[in-house]
């Protein structure tokens, strides 16, 4: 849950968002006014890269709102998982973490996830993680060690190990090969 302040020189306005998807969006909106308003922004590349930032943001509560038809109580916990996913994708890479929290066991989870996706809860996990650093990657300037916190992991080298073990590239070298040449930017 999160509480905003929203303020004209006419009125104030509190909001509460409970909806946790929300609320991540409404704090990225948040820092965006923020880092607008610093002294020395380059206001058309923040704009740039906050937009990118807001429909990866949007694209991802759009797939938390995905809805099953059928009432199978595996296929409510496997919309759970991926509900759940959806909003800690960022907390945690592991498995136990979400088996907590939905009040399961790994490998009933593991069995669910084989059962409706043909993959493991952690190839899963891995593979959306991934998706989402990709798209960091190729579609904004940050920085590796900006992703690499922004994305849950403790420092750089913990990061690009991972990145490394799962791609069998660098982070920096699969920006390098992947990332189409920008405007402003020599090929």
């Amino acid at each position: 849950m999160i509480e905003i302040v929203l303020s004209s020189r006419e009125k104030t306005y509190n909001l509460t968002v409970e909806d946790p998807i929300a609320s991540a969006i409404l704090v990225t909106i948040d820092d965006f006014i923020k880092d607008y308003h610093h002294p020395g922004t380059n206001k058309e590349l923040l704009v740039s890269e906050y937009l990118k930032f807001l429909v990866l943001r949007i694209d991802r509560a759009a797939h938390h709102h995905a809805t099953f038809e059928s009432d199978d109580a595996d296929q409510r916990v496997f919309q759970k998982f991926i509900g759940h996913m959806e909003r800690e994708l960022f907390e945690s890479r592991k498995i136990s973490y979400y088996c907590k929290h939905l009040g399961v066991s790994p490998r009933k989870l593991s069995l669910v996830c084989h059962e409706f996706r043909g993959q493991s809860a952690k190839n899963i996990l891995d593979e959306r993680l991934l998706n989402e650093v990709k798209y960091l990657l190729l579609h904004t300037t940050y920085s590796i060690k900006y992703i690499s916190s922004l994305v849950g992991f403790s420092d750089q080298y913990q990061f690009s190990k991972y990145f490394k073990k799962h791609l069998r590239v660098s982070p920096t070298r699969y920006r390098e090969v992947k990332r189409p040449v920008q405007v402003g930017e020599e090929a």
